[in-house]
């Protein structure tokens, strides 16, 4: 058990790595559509699953801890009752990780809309997968600032291809933001606790 609450808690770097490999894919390999979709959801529902089975380890863990303890045993059901034992584990370790859970998946069902709402042409269909994997690899509450931090990007991108097209007189091109995710991602995995400093927003942390 703790070898697992040690190899969890390594997250921070599998979501680095994962995002890493996708964003060297995208800018130096000739990859089909069809295998960077698979690849996105592969690592998209692969650290979901790792971070569902973190917060279980959790529980699993603490009621281990507490049954093997003389004093803490009393704690436990019957002697408690059982939303006690699941309330203390929610504000001691698991209501981040289920935060950074509920904020993934809510970007990745309002891209999903979005993008049966515009019948396929807002969005790449892995770019869903690569945007929601990079969502869950930041941890709350950086993970907020990743939206903003791709549509800044983006726009640069951009302004910077409408600069160009004036100067060599050609049509300005449409610039999508999926490769922004993994890279923007990354960045955050990295930089993310020293935003949310900087903009204050560590009264957030839970």
């Amino acid at each position: 058990m703790t070898t697992l609450l040690f190899l969890f808690s390594l997250n921070k770097y599998y979501g680095a790595l994962g995002l890493a490999v996708i964003a060297f894919v995208m800018l130096r390999s000739k990859i089909s559509e069809q295998k960077l979709y698979r690849m996105n959801m592969l690592f998209f529902f692969g650290f979901l699953a790792l971070c569902l089975m973190k917060i279980i380890v959790w529980y699993g863990a603490q009621y281990s801890a507490w049954s093997a303890n003389e004093q803490s045993i009393y704690l436990l059901p019957p002697h408690q009752p059982i939303q006690y034992f699941f309330s203390y584990v929610w504000f001691r370790f698991a209501r981040p990780e289920i935060m950074n859970i509920g904020v993934a998946l809510f970007f990745f069902l309002i891209f999903f809309l979005l993008q049966r709402v515009s019948r396929g042409r807002m969005f790449y269909e892995h770019e869903l997968y690569g945007a929601g994997f990079a969502f869950l690899a930041n941890p709350w509450p950086q993970n907020l600032l990743l939206l903003p931090m791709v549509l800044c990007a983006g726009c640069l991108n951009w302004a910077v291809r409408f600069i160009s097209s004036l100067t060599k007189h050609k049509t300005t091109e449409l610039v999508s933001l999926r490769i922004w995710w993994p890279l923007c991602g990354l960045a955050m995995v990295f930089a993310g606790a020293w935003l949310t400093r900087i903009l204050g927003l560590t009264d957030l942390y839970l």
